[in-house]
């Protein structure tokens, strides 16, 4: 998804029968254009998307990405249709027209792009480095700082897509400081999954014991939250370990 009222870097991956373009075809592909169309109407038409009739924005370069095989193009801020309503996300939808090389065919592929409104917390997850070596002096014998601060990212990371993955969103947590030590045992596995050599070896055990902790503090706490974008009531329930509170 992307927010409301900051201009935002979109990527264009084309595939051909679900394999990626060489970075041959990429160095020798061209852009015709590129269109944004607003949430007002439905999936714009291929005869629009190839014109641009009734586009909101007209985009006219991009960047290549070769070692990614694909593109990346600037839209400039989308303000949203209407503050006053409770719908916080709407769809729009992109239309990139680019020709494999000079006199070939024009291509038209259609991506939606969602927009939402921003979210904030009052509270945050704030594992720090200082954090890690605290809980595991040894930490830094086997991982640099930066690889360490990386880890804690990853560990956030895996907990949004596990929130998501069973249907909640991490910007409707109410207390995500609570999962702090939950994103701090994560840490540390990764740390020592790093290490493994062999399966099974100690720094497997390792890995997964800190793994097991992060788990098991998932599992004993409660949360609040929001459910705004689902239009949740008041409830409490339970899903993979994880106690909600929605309001």
């Amino acid at each position: 998804m992307y927010p409301f009222g900051k201009a935002i870097n979109a990527e264009f991956y084309p595939l051909v029968d679900n394999v990626e373009a060489t970075t041959a075809d990429i160095d020798a592909i061209l852009l015709d254009s590129i269109y944004i169309f607003s949430y007002l109407g439905a999936k714009p038409s291929l005869d629009a998307a190839r014109s641009g009739t009734g586009a909101l924005q007209t985009i006219a370069s991009w960047t290549a990405l070769p070692e990614r095989r694909g593109f990346s193009y600037a839209i400039s801020a989308v303000s949203d249709p209407d503050p006053e309503s409770d719908t916080i996300a709407y769809s729009y939808w992109s239309a990139v027209n680019f020709r494999w090389a000079t006199g070939l065919q024009v291509q038209t592929v259609l991506q939606e792009l969602i927009f939402e409104r921003v979210w904030g917390h009052t509270r945050r997850i704030g594992v720090t480095f200082a954090d890690v070596i605290a809980a595991w002096p040894a930490a830094e014998k086997y991982a640099t700082t930066t690889q360490i601060n990386a880890y804690i990212e990853l560990a956030k990371g895996d907990l949004r897509n596990e929130l998501k993955a069973k249907g909640y969103e991490f910007a409707e947590i109410r207390r995500p400081d609570r999962l702090t030590s939950a994103v701090l045992y994560s840490t540390l596995s990764h740390i020592s999954f790093g290490q493994i050599q062999t399966t099974g070896d100690h720094w497997h055990e390792q890995a997964r014991h800190w793994a097991g902790i992060s788990k098991k503090v998932q599992s004993e706490l409660k949360f609040e939250y929001d459910g705004i974008s689902s239009g949740a009531t008041v409830t409490t329930n339970t899903q993979g370990g994880y106690r909600f509170v929605s309001r």
